[in-house]
């Protein structure tokens, strides 16, 4: 008698299981569009259209002097910490990343980096700038010496891109 109410229990828990799923995913989605929606009462920024968002990074990216170029890596690195919205339109403008300094020194408020670490973020830098827009890499301090290997393969795999062509 025991063994056949065993196996009703567990026959009844295999047939919830599945709905309880199907009902937990629902609980979620709905969660996540609740959190938006609270988002944009507190977040009113999150609700303006993507492409001003970008405008205003970009501006704010922006170098009197020279455009992009200058800025400082971590303030570009900023917009990606700020949240989850920001971070996707940051990701998403090529002109941003189009562009990277780096500083090596022997300052100790600097963060002391060799060519093998250096390459990994560059590429993955540069890969979010696409392939249309010109690249710029500068470097201060450190010897050319030191670096020249690195900085010749940057330039030799970077070298090469071209646009795509697009036909009428």
């Amino acid at each position: 008698m025991q063994l056949d109410g065993l196996r009703n229990e567990l026959a009844e828990l295999e047939a919830s299981i599945p709905r309880q799923r199907i009902l937990l995913e629902e609980m979620e989605n709905r969660q996540a569009a609740v959190r938006a929606e609270l988002d944009t009462f507190i977040f009113p920024v999150l609700t303006l259209p993507l492409e001003i968002t970008g405008e205003i990074f970009i501006h704010y990216i922006v170098n009197d002097a020279e455009p992009i170029r200058g800025c400082p890596p971590r303030e570009k690195l900023l917009l990606l910490t700020v949240c989850r919205t920001w971070r996707t339109v940051a990701l998403s403008i090529p002109a941003l990343w189009a562009a990277s300094d780096i500083m090596l020194g022997t300052d100790a408020n600097l963060i002391q980096l060799t060519p093998e670490e250096v390459e990994p973020i560059i590429d993955k830098w540069f890969g979010r700038a696409g392939t249309r827009l010109p690249l710029s890499l500068s470097w201060f301090g450190g010897t050319v010496d030191s670096w020249s290997e690195c900085i010749n393969t940057i330039v030799c795999r970077y070298a090469p891109r071209r646009p795509p062509v697009t036909r009428p």
